[in-house]
């Protein structure tokens, strides 16, 4: 199903395909998270190596002990 981007909250990497995370519902993309970062505009961050966030949806920062860091997207998803 074709989505737009201000849709994609954020993309997980799932093997050689990407579970690309929207509001109420995941799709599976057959590209690789790696391959979708170098064709997504700058809103699109790798915040992990399996995570891509759309920063547009980023409500806000956790500070976790050892310099590491929770986003809070604005589905509720962390």
């Amino acid at each position: 199903a074709l989505v737009g981007l201000d849709e994609v909250l954020a993309i997980h990497a799932d093997g050689e395909h990407s579970e690309v995370v929207l509001a109420t519902r995941s799709e599976l993309h057959d590209k690789p998270i790696g391959r979708l970062l170098d064709l997504l505009p700058a809103e699109f961050m790798r915040c992990h190596r399996a995570w891509l966030v759309n920063l547009r949806h980023v409500r806000r920062f956790s500070a976790l002990p050892g310099s590491r860091w929770r986003l809070h997207l604005s589905n509720g998803l962390e």
